[in-house]
């Protein structure tokens, strides 16, 4: 969509020293937009969660996409500068099958209100992506858990009634793609939205009903 350099970096954000790593990375260069996104924990029942899953959700879901904004903020571009995260619709509503999902992003979704104050001291904004269902990789896995633990088994059929499900909840009645995820943040990129910051966009078909 018109950009000219993109540096990706893949990172694994439970690392102790992840601030130290994206700094070595990215040294001595300024961006105009940043994007911060990580996967989620697997799913499971609430009363099944050990210590380490705890631990592991806190590294991946808050501690570590603080740290990557904290250490990427100084280097947007003043006056220009746009940060995006990319969060999930359980920081609005409770899914009983990503109850960690829900309490940690709910957690990092505060912190981006803060860098946004911060961030806003150089005219840099801050904004955060809370996606529905989208299909991924992830997504996948999660169909296969609640067909699963629904059915007994994750067939063809038993995956597809869970899709048609999941589907079933937005007025829409359908999976988002990567690609619509893509393009709002591009636009949260843009000067078009150079009025927005420290707000969290949901896109989800319309599945969360809230006002």
């Amino acid at each position: 969509a018109g950009a000219k350099n993109v540096v990706p970096v893949a990172l694994d954000l439970t690392l102790p020293n992840l601030a130290e790593c994206i700094r070595r990375q990215v040294a001595n260069v300024t961006f105009r937009g940043v994007l911060v996104n990580g996967g989620g924990p697997h799913g499971a029942g609430l009363l099944n969660f050990s210590a380490e899953d705890y631990d592991n959700a806190h590294a991946l879901l808050l501690r570590g996409p603080a740290l990557l904004t904290q250490a990427l903020l100084p280097q947007l571009e003043e006056k220009l500068g746009s940060l995006v995260t990319i969060s999930s619709t359980t920081v609005r509503e409770l899914n009983p099958e990503l109850p960690l999902s829900g309490a940690y992003r709910t957690g990092l979704m505060s912190l981006m209100k803060a860098f946004a104050e911060e961030a806003g001291k150089r005219g840099v904004r801050v904004n955060t992506v809370a996606p529905g269902y989208v299909r991924t990789e992830k997504l996948t896995e999660l169909q296969t858990y609640v067909a699963q633990k629904k059915f007994g088994n994750a067939g063809a059929d038993a995956l597809r009634q869970v899709e048609e499900e999941w589907a079933s909840l937005s007025p829409l009645h359908r999976i988002l793609e990567p690609a619509e995820i893509a393009e709002l943040c591009l636009f949260l990129f843009s000067r078009a939205s150079r009025s927005l910051t420290g707000q969290t966009f949901v896109a989800d078909a319309g599945q969360l009903r809230m006002l």
